[in-house]
């Protein structure tokens, strides 16, 4: 983190660290023979402490190491006894011993615990109470440099309190700053609360602090919640758009990835300057914008193009993460000036390389993103589809539904598209079994948390059953009111949008619904009996896509066309209807569109 250019200084800097070090020692064999410490003043125990880290430190030796195991039991036996800067002295020492790989050995996570014990009294019984903010920042950047974030319970006492209580905006700043060690925000943080109180600091913070802000954030994996202050960002970014470097560029793209429809026109915005400044980013920083503006539906074709064309000259300087991107967003963007063949092509020779190749299958999210994509441009990696579908169904269905559905979800998509476009496939499917649990973990459970602007908490599911009902009802007025006439289902399971099937006879009238149609399960793909194409029947599927920002936050254009292409294959006849307009129109209006989307449909 020292590294990057949106690294915030600390307290302590590394240097003040060393300089604790005691040089030229010698022999320790008087302190490491001791075994009660009892009878030793707490200033005894710092000092020999600070000797120890020392001749460790000029040893190469460890802090698990059998030998120090008194001077630790010590210092964690009798924590309480020592003073404020005592045990920030310790805390600071502590961060340089050398640390083995797993750094779980006992004294190590000894030593941690009682910092943290110690923090945290006397964050309650006096530092806040006395509104000693150096010390609390003091002891918070000792956790820091020992890198201690979600486990720390000072650490999320002190975030969370401090952050809201707060009246000066550099504390604000570093506090946010320590956020970054979390990885994953704990349940009881109120985010939106925490961001709104950053916005009450807007006119004190540079743009580089809101940077500091929006890196924590992405790294805990949080979105952003509060809007205003997302716009405050988007403004100061906007404003200050020749300071950017591909640093801030990307931590831009990061901390605006869920816009709302009111900030779009900044984003986009956004985009106009960077295409006309596009030669001096990186790509990478490049990629990491180009990623919000698909998310958003604001990118421009121009921009588009021009992401394309540099990006086929620097794939081999590019991470795996950004070439997946690459693959993903361009999927998206169908267009007759790319090929994306030649692209999923480039893409698939480049992750062969063994480090990207090792990256590559640790993702498995991301692994299956990948290979969905270049099946939808006509590519299938046989042996890639064949070893990522093999580790799918390792999985039990008994585990954790959210890790099966998270983890997994592609696979569902590979599978259908397998089924539907490759049947002579002789490689693994998915599991029966799994299919289920992923389709009823995606589409059943309404599992899709998001904040609204007003920041109070709601679900999303792709199904809306008040719409589904009055489709539903609606489109039985038009049939007379005949239920047997209609097969209202996701007709394919990959893809979750509510679909309507209508029978036509040659003569154009309605006929009843075949019951195998019906019976067919949600995770299977619903297909038409054969006998009934024979016949010249003709089957309309209309799927009613919604078009409200909870439906469209999500990239879905290119599983819209695979979903077309898949119901193409199988015989229906496909429309696309707006849900919105359609609830919208009066009865008449819905007869009347009804039968002008059933007429255009027949004459394809």
């Amino acid at each position: 983190m020292e590294n990057s250019p949106l690294y915030k200084d600390t307290i302590f800097a590394r240097k003040d660290l060393e300089s604790l070090i005691i040089s030229d020692i010698e022999n320790v064999d008087h302190l490491l023979q001791i075994e009660d410490w009892n009878h030793a003043s707490t200033s005894e125990i710092v000092d020999a402490f600070r000797t120890l880290t020392s001749y460790a430190r000029a040893n190469g030796l460890v802090i698990s190491d059998p030998q120090f195991d008194n001077i630790c039991s010590a210092i964690s036996g009798r924590f309480k006894e020592f003073a404020d800067d005592e045990m920030i002295e310790i805390g600071k020492l502590h961060t340089l011993w050398l640390f083995p790989p797993t750094s779980t050995e006992k004294n190590y996570e000894l030593l941690r615990q009682s910092l943290d014990d110690f923090y945290c009294l006397r964050y309650t019984n006096e530092w806040f109470r006395t509104r000693n903010y150096t010390k609390i920042l003091q002891a918070a950047d000792t956790l820091y440099w020992q890198r201690w974030g979600a486990k720390s319970h000072f650490l999320r006492l002190m975030i969370y309190h401090l952050g809201t209580k707060t009246q000066e905006h550099h504390h604000m700043i570093q506090i946010m700053f320590y956020l970054g060690l979390m990885k994953q925000i704990p349940d009881t943080f109120k985010m939106y609360d925490l961001e709104k109180r950053i916005f009450s600091f807007r006119n004190q913070c540079s743009l580089p602090e809101l940077a500091i802000v929006a890196n924590s954030l992405f790294r805990t994996k949080s979105r952003l919640q509060y809007y205003p202050l997302m716009q405050e960002f988007l403004v100061k970014s906007l404003k200050s758009f020749s300071l950017l470097d591909d640093f801030l560029l990307t931590t831009i793209s990061k901390g605006c990835n869920e816009a709302p429809q009111e900030l779009k026109p900044l984003v986009a915005l956004l985009q106009k300057r960077l295409t006309s400044n596009f030669n001096n980013f990186g790509m990478v920083a490049i990629i990491h914008a180009m990623w919000i503006f698909v998310k958003c539906g604001v990118i421009e074709e121009d921009f588009a193009q021009l992401v394309y064309d540099k990006s086929l000259s620097n794939f081999s300087n590019l991470r795996t993460k950004e070439l997946t991107r690459i693959m993903i967003m361009f999927t998206e963007l169908e267009s007759s000036e790319r090929d994306l063949k030649n692209l999923g092509e480039k893409l698939l020779a480049e992750l062969e390389i063994s480090q990207k190749q090792e990256w590559f299958q640790k993702k498995e999210f991301i692994t299956g993103g990948v290979l969905h994509r270049l099946l939808l441009c006509g590519i299938c990696p046989h042996d890639r589809v064949n070893e990522y579908l093999n580790f799918v169904n390792q999985r039990s269905v008994s585990s954790h539904s959210k890790i099966v559905g998270d983890k997994s979800t592609e696979a569902l998509g590979i599978d259908v598209h397998l089924e539907v476009f490759y049947p002579n496939y002789t490689g693994t499917r998915l599991k029966p079994d799994l299919r289920e649990a992923i389709y009823k973990y995606r589409f059943e459970n309404c599992s899709d948390k998001f904040v609204k602007s007003c920041g109070t908490k709601g679900k999303r599911s792709s199904f809306n059953l008040k719409r589904v009902q009055s489709i539903e009802d609606s489109l039985l007025k038009v049939l007379d009111g005949r239920k047997d006439y209609m097969l209202v289902k996701q007709l394919v399971p990959s893809f979750g949008y509510i679909d309507v099937v209508l029978r036509i006879s040659q003569e154009g009238l309605f006929l009843p619904i075949p019951e195998a149609m019906k019976l067919s399960e949600r995770w299977e793909i619903t297909k038409i009996p054969r006998q009934h194409i024979e016949d010249g029947d003709r089957f309309l599927a209309l799927t009613f896509i919604g078009q409200s920002y909870e439906y469209t936050s999500k990239k879905i254009s290119c599983f819209q066309r695979e979903k077309k292409m898949i119901l193409q294959s199988l015989g229906y006849r496909h429309e696309d209807v707006p849900i919105d307009n359609w609830i919208r129109a009066t009865s008449p209006q819905q007869q009347t569109n009804l039968k002008t989307i059933i007429s255009n449909a027949l004459k394809k």
